[in-house]
């Protein structure tokens, strides 16, 4: 059974300095795309779930957790699988928000399959090769029937992650890994629905 968040109109609103090669960050990441029918849904419930045997990373002084542990130090201490979900809900909402401008009650879901932010540790190192690697299923419902209306698999969000000053600055800026991530996701979802 998986950990799932539900935000059913609220209205609101990596590999961690990774040896190998990590993947291209191009914003354009190639998606499939909603499809057509995209701008007759109108969102009603955003749905993010996450594994319960997903290992949460624990300790802020290990600078490469395992890739297969979900890893967030952006809000205080806390339940951070809820936290994750709650920020992956948030943005996916926002994102949906231009697209979806229908009347056709639909649910949008997010299925986890990596979250993998930035440790304290790996945050604080000069090394400017830190990446948050996030990845995930996502899928469009009927509301009403549960009919899948669109579904992708495997989707990569990652996206580079600034650490030692730069990281500093950005979070004095209002720009840390927080807004960082719910940015990329926002943009990643807009773009899918009106692919």
């Amino acid at each position: 059974m998986a950990l799932t968040l539900r935000l059913a109109g609220l209205g609101v609103a990596g590999f961690l300095l990774a040896g190998c090669a990590v993947p291209p960050l191009d914003p354009t990441t190639q998606l499939k795309g909603a499809g057509p029918g995209a701008a007759s849904w109108s969102l009603i419930e955003v749905r993010v779930s996450i594994p319960e045997a997903m290992p949460v990373s624990e300790d802020p002084n290990i600078r490469y957790p395992s890739p297969e542990t979900l890893v967030w130090w952006g809000d205080p201490p806390g339940d951070r699988k809820a936290q994750v979900a709650a920020l992956l809900a948030e943005a996916a909402r926002e994102g949906a928000a231009a697209a979806m401008t229908g009347d056709r009650p639909v649910d949008l879901t997010l299925a986890v399959i990596q979250f993998h932010a930035m440790t304290p540790k790996a945050l604080a190192t000069d090394i400017q090769l830190g990446v948050h690697e996030m990845r995930f299923d996502l899928g469009v419902r009927d509301a009403a029937t549960g009919e899948i209306l669109a579904f992708e698999s495997n989707v990569s969000a990652d996206i580079r992650a600034p650490s030692g000053p730069d990281a500093l600055i950005a979070e004095e800026e209002g720009r840390g890994q927080k807004p960082q991530i719910q940015a990329r996701i926002r943009a990643l979802i807009g773009r899918w629905l009106a692919g």
